[in-house]
């Protein structure tokens, strides 16, 4: 009497070597979770080389004179390039001069202080000080906020003082819309992300 014998089928076969593989992956993935190091995430790992957690798609970088700075791209909305972010990097010298036509400055003194000055005479000036900022340049001895204006605008500088020199960050326009139309933009605007702005700007080579 025969006996009735069946070899395994091609289908039956695959059958086996899936489950076979899925049996693999869950044993090599339970192994890895138990020996991954302390510390270590699925998720991305931060870096110290990562862009600041303000800077989004909303956001652009610049990097010149020096310097690397990153900004709303709605600060580039006004007219004219010199009425938006302007980078001004390393000051050659001690003291930065603001204002429109007026022979005065800012100097930032080895004691740690900002002093008004009269750039004719260089003697110090009563009046106006610098304001200090709402966040820091980082590594920076000191951040201020110096600001001018004339006939409806205004125009800040950030300045600070990183290892015995100057630099500037010069914000956008803030002018008055009934009176210039639509150049320069709303104080409101500026402030809104001005820590961002701040807290973003890089020494370059440091």
């Amino acid at each position: 009497m025969k006996k009735n014998q069946r070899g395994f089928s091609a289908v039956e076969a695959l059958f086996v070597l899936i489950a076979i593989g899925v049996l693999g992956f869950v044993c090599w993935y339970v192994w890895a979770r138990s020996h991954r190091p302390a510390g270590t995430s699925t998720s991305s790992v931060s870096s110290s080389n990562a862009q600041p957690q303000t800077v989004n798609d909303g956001w652009k970088t610049v990097s010149e004179n020096g310097l690397t700075v990153s900004y709303p791209k709605s600060w580039d909305t006004t007219e004219e390039d010199y009425q938006r972010l302007q980078v001004g990097g390393k000051v050659d010298g001690d003291v930065i001069a603001v204002g429109f036509g007026a022979p005065f400055g800012y100097k930032y003194t080895h004691e740690g202080t900002w002093e008004h000055v009269d750039l004719v005479d260089g003697k110090k000036v009563d009046g106006s000080q610098p304001k200090a900022a709402p966040a820091s340049v980082a590594g920076a001895d000191s951040t201020v906020i110096i600001g001018s204006g004339d006939g409806g605008c205004g125009g800040s500088i950030i300045g600070f003082a990183y290892k015995g020199s100057l630099y500037t960050v010069s914000l956008p326009w803030e002018c008055d819309k009934t009176v210039h139309g639509s150049a320069g933009i709303s104080g409101e605007v500026v402030a809104k992300d001005l820590n961002g702005v701040i807290r973003s700007i890089r020494v370059n080579g440091t």
